[in-house]
């Protein structure tokens, strides 16, 4: 039998919860776990890929690639707060 909770922002009970996911804007339980899953093995698999692909590709060495991403990716974070 699956374990129940209820969800405090959903105000629903779901069968073997666990968590409540602010990229889906529901709870993962019983029925979307897999779903779940593979959506983020899909975005890691496809965010890997792009990262190997510009770094293949791109004619900057690679000690300059990733002192340009770390500034931009700080930059970005600084922006947001």
């Amino acid at each position: 039998m699956f374990r129940a909770t209820h969800c405090p922002f959903c105000k629903v009970c779901v069968a073997k919860h666990s968590r409540h996911s602010l990229v889906f804007g529901s709870c993962i339980g019983a029925a979307n776990e897999l779903l779940c899953a593979l959506f983020f093995l899909s975005l890691t698999l496809t965010l890997g890929f792009i990262v190997y692909h510009f770094f293949a590709t791109s004619s900057y060495g690679l000690l300059t690639k990733i002192m340009f991403y770390s500034l931009n990716v700080t930059l970005c974070w600084m922006s947001f707060t």
